[in-house]
Parts: C-alpha cells; structure tokens; sequence
C-alpha cells in the first residue's frame, strides 16, 4: 500500500530505512499488534489466566520498550494510554471466544514461477470445520478513506484469492474485535 500511495516513501521507508516523523503511526501499530500477539499466545499456551490488566500492561511496557528503541520513536502519554485501553477492550470483547483460537502469527508463502508471495496471517479462528483467518490493521480512522479502503481490498484480495472485501471499520477506532 505504502507503494501504491506513493512509490519514493516506500524507497525512503523501507528500503532506506527513514524513520517516520508522525508520531504514533507506526510505532502504535506495532505496539498494538504485538501486545495482541502476546494475549494470543498465552490463549494457545492455555495460560487464560495470566490475561490480567496487571500482566498485559506489562507486557505492553516491555513491548513498548524494545518497539521505541528499534524504530526511535515515541508516543506520547494519551496515546500510550489509549492504545492500552483498546488492548485491555479486545480481551474483554473476546474473553467468551477464546477457545475458537485455532494459531497466530502463522507465516505463509506461496512459490510461482514469476514470483514469491510471502506473509503471516495474524490470527487463524474456527470451530465445527471453519476456519477464519483475521488480519489486524490498524489505521488513524481519518485516513480511512475510500481509496484507501479499496487499497485494503486489493491487498487482502492478493492475499485470499479473492476480489471480495469487507469493510469492518468503526468510526472511533480500528476494529480489533
């Protein structure tokens, strides 16, 4: 997408290894991913019980730590705290569903002639022979536009085949279920 948007960023971010200077984008992004990553993984190692507030702060410090120093970037207080808040939101929104977790952070790739398709889908779900693969994105909601949106769809299409493209977004915040 960052590609699609505009192809010289894409060169300065990723390939050059510029650091972004919006704060909260990327980093927050991270921070939000891995803290779910984390509650994921204590779900898969059946340790439920360890998803406290006092234990996913923890690991969202720790997250935070080593995230901040890798990018050397920042967030601010309110941003710390909301960020958190939408973390702790996702585990009481999903405390009834967590025996529908089937893995997380699976990596994929699918070789072809011409080219090489490589990924890692977040969140693998199911239950009486589904399966859902669940990809968490998050964006500032006012860049939710309709381009954008249609980017998604394009990029999740590449990914499951697929030209169809759901828009799960809230007006308030990215929906991390």
């Amino acid at each position: 997408m960052l590609y699609e948007n505009c192809p010289l960023q894409y060169k300065f971010y990723k390939e050059l290894e510029f650091v972004e200077v919006r704060t909260g984008g990327v980093l927050g992004g991270s921070l939000l991913h891995q803290t779910i990553e984390d509650i994921h993984k204590a779900v898969l190692r059946n340790e439920i019980h360890t998803l406290t507030d006092d234990n996913i702060a923890g690991w969202y410090d720790t997250n935070y730590a080593l995230l901040s120093k890798q990018q050397r970037a920042y967030l601010h207080e309110g941003q710390l705290r909301s960020l958190l808040q939408q973390i702790l939101r996702y585990r009481d929104r999903n405390s009834d569903r967590w025996h529908l977790i089937k893995e997380a952070e699976v990596d994929v790739s699918l070789v072809k002639d011409d080219y090489i398709l490589k990924g890692s889908i977040d969140l693998i779900e199911g239950e009486n022979g589904t399966v859902e693969i669940i990809d968490f994105l998050s964006l500032a909601t006012n860049r939710t536009s309709t381009q954008t949106m249609r980017s998604l769809g394009r990029c999740l299409s590449s990914t499951a085949g697929s030209s169809k493209f759901t828009d799960i977004w809230s007006k308030n915040e990215p929906d991390i279920r």
